[in-house]
């Protein structure tokens, strides 16, 4: 008979969906808190802006993204970690 083991490993992408839920929980919470604890809402803003559009003459597309990082989402972020760690 095997024994089983009582610390269950966390499959990676439950755990990225519990560190982005967080991230996404902490940059709402932050934002609707930002008048009355506005050092939350200070953030950056990282992307491709403005988009890049490249023609081909038969194909035309357009790249961009942005991402915006705050206190209340890196604070998220840590939170969703150690939650997704815990799950068994």
């Amino acid at each position: 008979m095997a024994k089983e083991s009582k610390t269950a490993k966390v499959p990676n992408l439950v755990l990225i969906l519990f560190v982005l839920v967080g991230m996404l929980t902490g940059s709402i919470i932050s934002e609707i808190t930002s008048s009355s604890v506005p050092f939350l809402a200070k953030g950056m803003d990282v992307g491709l802006n403005p988009p890049a559009t490249v023609d081909l003459y038969i194909l035309s597309f357009t790249l961009g993204f942005s991402f915006k990082f705050n206190l209340g989402s890196a604070i998220g972020a840590i939170l969703g970690y150690f939650i997704g760690k815990k799950m068994d």
